[in-house]
């Protein structure tokens, strides 16, 4: 309350005067300052990097109630913290205002620096005045500057080792086409935060399935990635790493680049082969009956990529087939299987063998290990055999053998043999002709228990050549069955023919008038296949389809003339039988005269020989001469009986009777 008492001039009576004046009392003007790093948000807790930049942001603050007026000033001090102005339009100094903030742009040292402090605080004479007071705002005596802690590190850093992590047989660099690999890289990061790893692909590789680019991982990342279809002689995987400076936000850190070179190798497709190995007579794949042949069976590489460990082949035969060997063998490389089989005993039409690989037991991949990729989904190979039986063409030349010989002749013609070896197959193979199993019968058919009885030799022998002799026996045993081993058996390739020819010398004195060689049965002609040894069956023999092979019977004279002149067949003069045949037999050369009479001695035909003809050599003659029951004027003679009478030129003469019967 404010009272005024004053006199008027001139009026005694005072004069007083009242007012109020209103005072309010507030709390002085306290000043707050405060001091932090405000960026990047990784250097504020005041560990920076070599080199960074970063912020100071000042803020004075009135905490009390009195205002303030005039201008405020700031100060900082970088002390031994290594740091700088990082603009050169910033100044040690600089003004604010209440409540608004002020900044510094920094540079941390190039250099690491432990812990040190900068300083904020009041310039001089740079704190504002009290609205009141007009007097220095307060502050507390405490809080005239702010010291903030700078520790200077070295700035973050990534490195990183890359490989191929798997399969195994892919580490070296060669992968197999479509083939999926890991790729693994090992980091190592200091001073780093939100550290990933990319992996950068060539063209034609990708990703396998949900498999990012970008991995995560402070101290590895890992990526599936999956091969071209197409071989590549050279390409290069690139994986880099990076991550934020705990520090500084604003900074990435880049690892070098590591390199992965890859060759991409076609993968392995295998191919299964199987076929006949031998003998070579077979692999035509027509084989005999019973005969034993080698199946062969392997697997081709299509690809580049090569085949490590095991795998398996198995053989699956036809009904008829058999083998004495494991049905699946194990192979490992570029190994082969064999197996032995053994046809049926009877003839078969095509079937099919098989090999395979069974399901999981092929070769794996060396590359990706995985099992490798087959040429067809079966896994198998197959081809088709057809068995038969062989046979062999045998027939019977033009029977060799005389009507009459004498006892003790030499080398007589029985019968010859032609043997055809025919072509049945491609590949058809030749056959061995190793001997013959003759037997001694007389004209009735009756066996000969002891040949020598009736001859003393046989020979085999070439029929176009007599100078190669398959056998000679000349030691007859006392058994019916005369075995004749060839000194070199006779080879007859396919579709080739060899002939025979049978000859026997008649014991000096036979025991028997009459005699024949015979065959018995088509197992005594020994012809085996050259490569199989198998017997074939034997042919062309008889169209009944009963073995029978024999030949002529022969007529055994007396070597004289007195027993060995004679004619056959008698009677004569038939159709069937239109000549008879004179035989004789003479013990050195000599003329020959031969004459034909009637009954009553008319002389109806002659003939005469000398010395060197044919028909006057030493020895039996057997057809030689022939009568066709004409006269020498050619005409046909009547039937009846007729005189023959020879005359040898050393003076021995004989005569025998011929009867004409038309």
């Amino acid at each position: 309350l404010v009272t005024i008492h004053a006199n008027e001039v001139g009026n005694p009576v005072p004069l007083i005067y009242k007012d109020t004046v209103r005072v309010r009392s507030v709390l002085r003007a306290e000043l707050k300052l405060s001091a932090i790093i405000s960026y990047p948000e990784g250097a504020k807790d005041g560990q920076v990097t070599t080199g960074q930049r970063y912020e100071i942001k000042a803020e004075v603050k009135n905490n009390g109630g009195a205002g303030v007026y005039g201008d405020g000033f700031l100060f900082i001090n970088l002390g031994s913290t290594g740091s700088n102005f990082a603009d050169t339009n910033e100044t040690v100094i600089k003004p604010f205002k209440i409540d608004s903030a002020i900044t510094w742009s920094l540079r941390a040292s190039e250099e690491p620096v432990s812990e040190s402090f900068l300083q904020i605080g009041y310039a001089e004479n740079g704190v504002p005045k009290d609205e009141n007071t007009n007097a220095r705002a307060y502050y507390h005596p405490n809080n005239d500057r702010v010291n903030i802690s700078i520790t200077t590190v070295p700035g973050g850093n990534v490195d990183l080792t890359a490989k191929i992590q798997g399969p195994a047989g892919a580490v070296d660099g060669v992968i197999s086409t479509e083939q999926r690999l890991t790729i693994l890289a090992q980091i190592h990061s200091t001073g780093l935060r939100d550290v990933e790893s990319e992996l950068i692909l060539p063209g034609d590789f990708s990703f396998a399935p949900n498999v990012n680019p970008v991995q995560p991982g402070e101290s590895s990342a890992q990526w599936e990635i999956v091969a071209p279809a197409d071989s590549v002689s050279s390409a290069e995987l690139k994986i880099v790493s990076r991550g934020i400076d705990i520090n500084n936000d604003t900074v990435l850190i880049y690892s070098d680049t590591a390199r992965i070179n890859i060759t991409v190798v076609k993968k392995g497709l295998v191919e299964v082969v199987a076929d006949i190995k031998s003998p070579l007579e077979a692999t035509d794949r027509v084989v005999s009956v019973n005969q034993n042949f080698v199946v062969e069976g392997y697997l081709i590489n299509h690809g580049q990529a090569q085949s490590q460990g095991n795998y398996q082949l198995e053989i699956i035969l036809p009904s008829g087939y058999t083998t004495e060997d494991s049905l699946a063998k194990t192979i490992s490389g570029n190994g082969h299987a064999e197996w032995t089989v053994k046809a049926p005993d009877h003839e078969l039409s095509a079937a099919n063998i098989e090999v395979r690989v069974p399901p999981g037991v092929g070769p794996v991949d060396e590359n990706s290990g995985k099992e490798m990729d087959f040429w067809n989904a079966n896994r198998s190979a197959s081809f088709a055999v057809t068995t038969y039986e062989k046979t062999v063409e045998v027939t019977v030349l033009t029977n060799q053998a005389p009507n009459t010989i004498v006892a003790g002749q030499s080398d007589v013609s029985m019968f010859g043999l032609r043997i055809y070896n025919s072509a049945q197959d491609a590949m058809s193979n030749a056959v061995i002709f190793s001997g013959l199993e003759l037997m001694v019968s007389d004209r009735f058919g009756e066996i000969v228990n002891n040949p020598s009885q009736v001859i003393s030799r046989i020979i085999v022998r070439d029929y176009s050549n007599e100078d190669n002799v398959f056998a000679d026996l000349t030691t007859m045993v006392s058994n019916s069955l005369i075995k004749l081993d060839f000194s070199h058996p006779d080879t007859i390739q396919a579709n080739g023919q060899d002939s025979v020819e049978v000859l026997v010398s008649v014991a000096e004195s036979p025991e028997t008038d009459n005699f024949k060689i015979v065959i018995p049965a088509d197992t005594s002609i020994r012809i085996i296949e050259a490569m199989t040894g198998n017997i074939p069956s034997i042919s062309g023999i008889s169209g009944s389809g009963a073995f029978f092979v024999e030949s002529d019977f022969v007529v055994i004279r007396g070597n004289n003339l007195k027993d060995s002149f004679g004619n056959y067949p008698n009677p004569f003069g038939s159709k069937e039988r239109p000549t008879t045949t004179i035989t004789y037999y003479l013990k050195q050369d000599t003329k020959v005269d031969i004459k034909i009479y009637t009954l009553i001695g008319e002389l109806v035909w002659s003939r005469s020989f000398s010395a060197s003809d044919p028909q006057g050599k030493k020895g039996m003659h057997d057809g030689d001469v022939v009568w066709d029951a004409k006269n020498d004027r050619g005409k046909k003679v009547l039937n009846g009986v007729y005189v023959v009478y020879f005359k040898a030129g050393y003076g021995e003469t004989a005569t025998t009777k011929a009867a004409v019967v038309k």
